[in-house]
């Protein structure tokens, strides 16, 4: 188990939260990584901000800080927010909100 300690060590800035369960770790260039690519950054998994699942409302990465982090959840625990982010030259937006969205940001 890594601390936040040793996340801030590899520079990893804030840690995602998927309803279930799944973790995504964003380092201050941007860059993704998970636990199953043992923290690598890869260079090529790039976090492009958080789009809103029922408007077009946008959050780019260099306009979420601590500070502006907005809430994430609607009252009934579903996802306000899911990721849009540059894989290998694609832009994408992760599906099914309820199952990829953002239920948690924790800026380290």
């Amino acid at each position: 188990m890594h601390t936040s300690e040793d996340l801030k060590k590899i520079g990893v800035k804030f840690v995602i939260y998927t309803p279930y369960g799944n973790t995504y770790f964003v380092n201050h260039e941007g860059l993704i990584t998970t636990k199953q690519c043992n923290f690598m950054f890869s260079g090529s998994w790039k976090f492009v901000g958080l789009v809103s699942v029922k408007s077009n409302y946008r959050i780019t990465f260099a306009d979420l800080s601590k500070e502006t982090k907005p809430d994430l959840l609607y009252k009934n625990g579903n996802p306000k927010y899911t990721v849009r982010d540059l894989d290998h030259g694609t832009t994408r937006e992760w599906g099914n909100s309820q199952v990829h969205g953002v239920n948690n940001i924790l800026f380290l």
